[in-house]
């Protein structure tokens, strides 16, 4: 425990291996399980903002947006995994969960709204 509670200051330097944004991207991630959003979502920004060519850390976000009903906002965030990859099997599962949140089941088919 000690680890994740000094690990939440850490800011990789700028420049650094693609791995710094994956490190931010996985920490976001354990703090979405653990119901911290704020902390998580500025984890996968950062994440972002060091490696924008991956996808993992805009997925997660709408994960969490996704846990915290923000479906609206997660909806924005889908466009940007779809720019990335416009079959992302990931971005349509993304779309499906969304639809049966908000049971609406017949517009999350592929792509759906976007």
């Amino acid at each position: 425990m000690k680890l994740a509670q000094g690990a939440a200051g850490v800011r990789p330097r700028a420049g650094g291996s693609r791995f710094h944004g994956q490190v931010n991207n996985l920490y976001g991630w354990s703090l979405i399980t653990r119901r911290r959003f704020d902390e998580a979502r500025a984890q996968l920004q950062l994440a972002e903002d060091l490696d924008p060519a991956s996808p993992g850390s805009r997925t997660n976000m709408v994960t969490d947006l996704i846990f915290e009903r923000k479906s609206a906002w997660a909806k924005q965030e889908m466009g940007g995994i779809f720019r990335l990859n416009p079959k992302s099997l990931q971005g349509e599962h993304d779309l499906e969960w969304i639809a049966a949140i908000q049971s609406d089941c017949e517009t999350g088919g592929p792509a759906a709204g976007l």
